[in-house]
């Protein structure tokens, strides 16, 4: 709350929201990882980026819509096969990594 500069008021707003089945407000965040190796030209772009979408987002989010019960915001040009087809692959990826992961070397107990 403090990080988003959220009210205890504004906060059970969204949580009213979120129980009513709109994920449209949940807060949200990024990760980003910057390693030693990146050039100074890479950070500028990717700082560049951010600042970019964050001064023009309303007319980014113009462009897309958004699935209020998953939280999903999707192109309005991309068809609705491709956009299911992209989050179906990272599930499958999460899937394979699971299947390839080691076994518990944990004692039964």
């Amino acid at each position: 709350h403090f990080l988003f500069q959220i009210s205890q008021e504004r906060s059970c707003e969204i949580v009213s929201k979120i129980d009513a089945g709109d994920l449209s407000e949940k807060p949200g965040w990024i990760r980003l990882s910057l390693h030693p190796t990146m050039s100074e030209k890479e950070i500028r772009y990717i700082t560049a980026a951010i600042r970019e979408i964050s001064q023009h987002h309303q007319t980014f989010a113009a462009d897309y819509e958004i699935d209020y019960l998953h939280g999903n915001f999707q192109h309005r040009n991309e068809p609705a096969q491709q956009y299911q087809a992209t989050l179906d692959s990272w599930f499958q990826l999460d899937q394979s990594m699971q299947q390839h992961a080691p076994t518990s070397v944990m004692p039964a107990s």
